[in-house]
């Protein structure tokens, strides 16, 4: 079955485990854990309990680790999240191949009228990594008493996932085709273009098999099958028109005022995804950037903003 059923996750059958390289092979970065609130601790032993049910974390005692923290999603939910900055500085870097969003919707065909959009669920725990490899990632394990576990596959955030994924399903995209529609991919975010109705649903079919057998989960919640108008990284594609989707539009009308560098850097990142939708964008933000580069402190107050409104 390819629709994600929120208990498993999938497999790539044909990924091969992924080994990480340390630049020090000698060094063993390992960082305390964090204390954890009872609330957060609550919250985190049910999703550690399944993770291990499922084989995707694995008891394990090693010299590594790095503290973990869990992001509230909800009144009873939470977020498992693993501060990985230290193994991020400490492994050799691979360099990352991920398509530029533009560059790549310039792939859509002329005479596109139908699309369809996938978004592979939970992508990075479908990649194995290797045994030798796995204790890089141990953490505190707060379901027992002391001990730790760790991944037996890629983990979330964990610099190099996304091009690890990315590169294993590029391979086996690679053998699937379709005589009349045109697929894209930007990591685990798949669009299918065809020119009309019938051939787009034909494709999209022979798309949720091939993904199915390969072992791959996509969240049947965000899937958009088969239609003349979706939403795809961010940008709202109908026929062979693109324009900024609302949720692009409103995190840049609703940024707070920065008020420091840090704050700058963000606003800025919000905005430059956009950038070829801002007219004047360069002359706009040079400033800002000059602001940055001389800066030196992240959190001291850079600039003091005229309360007059700019026409």
């Amino acid at each position: 079955m390819v629709w994600m059923d929120g208990h498993t996750v999938g497999q790539a059958r044909t990924a091969a485990p992924v080994l990480i390289h340390l630049k020090d092979p000698s060094w063993f970065p390992h960082q305390k854990q964090y204390p954890l609130k009872p609330e957060v601790k609550e919250g985190l032993i049910p999703i550690i309990k399944d993770l291990k049910r499922q084989g995707l974390l694995t008891e394990c005692s090693s010299p590594y680790n790095t503290p973990i923290l869990g992001v509230r999603k909800g009144p009873n939910k939470w977020r498992l999240v693993q501060d990985l900055r230290l193994i991020n500085e400490a492994v050799v870097p691979l360099h990352p191949v991920v398509p530029n969003p533009y560059t790549l919707l310039a792939q859509i065909p002329p005479g596109t009228t139908y699309y369809s959009v996938l978004d592979l669920k939970d992508a990075f725990f479908c990649i194995p990594l290797h045994p030798k490899s796995q204790p890089i990632f141990a953490f505190e394990d707060p379901t027992r008493k002391s001990g730790q576990v760790t991944w037996t596959v890629l983990s979330q955030g964990f610099r190099d996932s996304p091009h690890l994924f990315g590169l294993a399903l590029t391979q086996d995209l690679a053998e699937w085709q379709h005589p009349q529609a045109t697929l894209l991919q930007y990591v685990h975010d798949l669009l299918l273009c065809g020119p009309n109705e019938p051939v787009i649903s034909r494709a999209t079919e022979s798309l949720l098999d091939f993904l199915a057998d390969r072992g791959y989960k996509t969240s049947k919640e965000k899937a958009q099958l088969c239609q003349s108008r979706v939403t795809y990284l961010g940008l709202v594609l109908e026929k062979e028109m693109r324009s900024l989707g609302e949720d692009r539009i409103c995190p840049i009308l609703t940024f707070p005022l920065p008020k420091t560098l840090k704050q700058l850097r963000a606003f800025l990142g919000v905005t430059g995804y956009c950038r070829i939708w801002i007219l004047g964008y360069a002359d706009l933000a040079r400033p800002l950037y000059q602001t940055l580069k001389e800066a030196q402190k992240d959190t001291q107050p850079f600039i003091e903003w005229d309360d007059k409104p700019e026409n």
